[in-house]
């Protein structure tokens, strides 16, 4: 795939990511954790990129979800944005769906206690509680996404199936 198909799948991946957010998130919430589509998908793609690519991820996911959410924008650029940049120098790491799996939920709680602390909720608490229950949710929606992103970006080349 070349570079301006990898960037509008990814920009397209978190467009769908941010409206799933804002509509079907709050519908599915479990003990009051909700998935964070937009999460998922900023770390799908920034695992399967370059940190560059991972960064530019994490601030169009971040100003999507900030500004659809009504947040603060620039909170949710900086936490995102930076926790994709660090998951871009994953990139080559060809780890099974377990390993994946705990690589999202420690960058989704890495992700909201940042946020946390840069915007502080009013519930501590609660929040911590959500955010455990969040992580838990993205691993299960982000293994399959970055199973199946890293067959699109990175695809088997002929000789190395022989």
């Amino acid at each position: 795939m070349s570079g301006a198909g990898k960037v509008l799948l990814a920009m397209a991946l978190i467009l769908l990511a941010a409206l799933l957010q804002v509509t079907l998130a709050p519908r599915i919430s479990w003990f009051g954790g909700a998935p964070d589509f937009v999460l998922v998908a900023v770390f799908a793609v920034a695992l399967t990129n370059r940190p560059s690519h991972a960064a530019w991820a994490g601030f169009w996911g971040g100003l999507l979800i900030g500004a659809l959410s009504g947040a603060s924008v620039a909170y949710y650029i900086l936490t995102r944005g930076l926790v994709a940049f660090g998951l871009g120098y994953l990139t080559e790491s060809d780890w099974g769906p377990w390993l994946l799996a705990g690589v999202v939920v420690a960058a989704t709680l890495v992700a909201q206690i940042m946020l946390m602390f840069v915007a502080p909720p009013t519930g501590i608490p609660a929040y911590l509680q959500a955010t455990i229950l969040s992580a838990v949710y993205n691993a299960v929606l982000a293994v399959p996404l970055i199973l199946g992103l890293r067959r699109v970006y990175r695809p088997t080349k002929v000789w190395e199936r022989i």
